[in-house]
C-alpha cells in the first residue's frame, strides 16, 4: 500500500487538497464542486484519483451522510504542515519577499494599529508591514501570519511563542441617558429587563455579556443588538442603546461619560497577549518591543 504522504505522490495530493478541503467542510459534493470551481463529476474523479494514488479512502458514505475517514484527516494535516513548512523554509531563506505579516482585530487595529506599526517598524526596519484585521483566532497554520495580538490564548503550535501584554478585565457599562429611563439595575439576574448590545466573534468563543449572563442561569440572555466590533458596541453604547461590555483598556478611548455597572461581577480578568512565529522572528527584537509594546496597552 502506498503511504499517505511521500514524495512519490506529494503532487498528486496537494493538487487535489483544496478539493479535499471543500468536500470536507461541505460533505456536499454539489456544495464542494462549486466552491473549487469544479463540475461534480470532476470533483469525484478527483477524489477516487487521490483514493487510489495513496491507496485508502478518505471519505465514507453512512446513511447518506459523507464523513471524513481517519485517513482523510491524516492527508489534510499532512497537507497543512506540508505547505507551512514550505513557506517558512522560503521565509527563513530570504528568497521571499520579507514582509512581516501582523493579525489584530478591527478595534485594535484602530485604536492601537499606528503605535504597533511605529514599534514593530523601528525594530524591523528591513520588512515591509501587512495588516491583516480579522475577528478570527489568529491562524499561524499556511504561514502567512507572523505575529498577531491575541485575546485569553497564548497558543499551543510549538513554532509559536507569545508574551503577556496587559491583563484585563471585561467590564460592563452603559449611559446615564439609558439608565434613567429604564428598570433597576442591581444584580445580574436585572440584565434580563435591560437591552444588551454585544458582538459575535470568534476572538472569544463566547458573547462578551455571557460570563455575565450565566449568573442568571438557567436562563440564557439574548444579545438584542449585535455589532461587528468591539468600537462599534461603544459608539452604541455611548449612543444609548442599551448595555454592552468591552475590556478595561479601551476604557479610555470612549468619546462619553460612561457609567461603569455591576461591578461586583467583573471576575478576576483576563489576559491579551502577543503572539510570534519562532521559526521567522528574531528572539533579541522581539525581547525589544516587549516594553514598548506594553506601555501601549497600560
Amino acid at each position: 500500500m502506498t503511504p499517505v504522504f511521500s514524495e512519490q505522490n506529494i503532487e498528486t495530493i496537494l493538487k487535489v487538497y483544496p478539493a479535499l478541503l471543500a468536500l470536507g467542510k461541505h460533505r456536499n459534493y454539489e456544495k464542494a464542486a462549486q466552491e473549487v470551481g469544479l463540475s461534480e463529476s470532476g470533483l469525484r474523479a478527483q477524489i477516487d484519483d487521490l483514493e487510489s494514488e495513496i491507496g485508502a479512502g478518505v471519505f465514507i458514505k453512512i446513511h447518506q451522510q459523507l464523513f471524513i475517514t481517519p485517513a482523510g484527516e491524516q492527508l489534510i494535516k499532512a497537507c497543512q504542515r506540508y505547505k507551512y513548512n514550505k513557506k517558512i523554509l522560503l521565509k527563513q531563506s530570504g528568497f521571499s519577499q520579507k514582509i512581516l505579516t501582523i493579525q489584530l482585530t478591527a478595534t485594535t487595529e484602530k485604536l492601537f494599529g499606528a503605535d504597533i506599526v511605529e514599534i514593530i517598524t523601528k525594530e524591523f526596519p528591513e520588512y515591509s508591514l501587512k495588516i491583516k484585521v480579522s475577528e478570527s483566532l489568529p491562524d499561524f497554520s499556511t504561514g502567512e501570519v507572523d505575529m498577531a495580538l491575541n485575546y485569553f490564548y497564548k497558543g499551543s503550535n510549538p513554532d509559536i511563542d507569545s508574551f503577556t501584554l496587559t491583563r484585563f478585565k471585561l467590564l460592563l457599562y452603559t449611559s446615564q441617558g439609558y439608565l434613567d429611563k429604564s428598570p433597576p439595575l442591581d444584580h445580574a439576574e436585572d440584565l434580563k429587563n435591560h437591552r444588551l448590545v454585544g458582538y459575535q466573534g470568534q476572538q472569544s468563543s463566547i458573547i462578551d455579556l455571557n460570563w455575565f449572563t450565566r449568573l442568571v442561569q438557567p436562563e440564557t440572555l439574548p444579545l438584542h443588538f449585535m455589532t461587528s466590533s468591539t468600537f462599534s458596541v461603544i459608539s452604541m453604547i455611548e449612543g444609548g442603546v442599551g448595555i454592552g461590555s468591552f475590556a478595561s483598556h479601551v476604557k479610555r478611548f470612549t468619546k462619553k461619560d460612561l457609567v461603569h455597572v455591576l461591578p461586583q461581577y467583573e471576575g478576576s480578568g483576563h489576559t491579551l497577549y502577543w503572539m510570534y512565529n519562532n521559526r521567522t522572528i528574531d528572539l533579541e527584537k522581539i525581547q525589544s518591543i516587549v516594553s514598548p509594546m506594553r506601555s501601549i496597552f497600560n
